[in-house]
């Protein structure tokens, strides 16, 4: 019995701390803690990409010391590349003081709807519709004063929810009107994946 116990202390902490672990899992980013980010993304052109490239900037301003940004909100570049003769990376350079620019492109995005679940009751049935989301989350991350490529990588992200319409005597419950995705939960299924995908990055 006593040895169960001792067992049990030592089991306990280090679950704590590889679960601890888990959750603080370092980024690649904080080596440069203090410095300028700046995040662009390309999303294809059913996908609203400045409400989606506020999501990542959101996720890594959580997560490390940098001033986070998307350069494509400061600035207007069809004005300024007009009078500017170098790249778009140099003018988020000189223009704005961006040390880093991440790159982000998302591609084989699929927003599913699965056959609806039905759950019956004595007094009440409740119909489900399940919507799947998943895509694929590419980057790359540049050195704006070496013109250097300092990392790059690859995951998939995944993400659903749920819309629920029942009734039965005397109760109504109704999640959406219709069971049709509106497109706000369609954004929040994919802001649901695009942190999915992060998670799995060292981003």
């Amino acid at each position: 019995m006593i040895i169960k116990k001792l067992l049990l202390c030592l089991f306990i902490p280090v679950l704590m701390i590889s679960a601890g672990c888990e959750e603080d899992k370092a980024s690649l980013l904080d080596q440069y803690a203090g410095k300028r980010l700046g995040v662009t993304l390309e999303s294809g052109k059913s996908v609203p990409s400045s409400s989606l490239c506020t999501t990542i900037v959101d996720y890594i301003s959580k997560r490390v010391d940098l001033q986070v940004v998307n350069p494509e909100l400061l600035l207007d570049t069809s004005d300024h590349t007009n009078s500017f003769n170098g790249s778009i990376e140099e003018l988020y350079r000189t223009e704005l003081g961006l040390d880093l620019l991440l790159k982000v492109k998302l591609s084989d995005l699929l927003v599913k709807k699965n056959f609806p679940s039905f759950k019956f009751k004595q007094d009440y049935m409740e119909i489900k519709t399940t919507y799947t989301c998943s895509l694929t989350l590419s980057y790359v991350l540049h050195d704006l004063h070496s013109d250097k490529i300092l990392n790059l990588g690859q995951s998939k992200g995944e993400s659903k929810k749920a819309i629920k319409l029942g009734a039965g005597k005397g109760k109504i419950k109704i999640d959406n009107v219709g069971t049709e995705l509106e497109e706000a939960d369609r954004i929040e299924l994919l802001e649901s994946a695009i942190r999915n995908a992060l998670r799995n990055t060292d981003l």
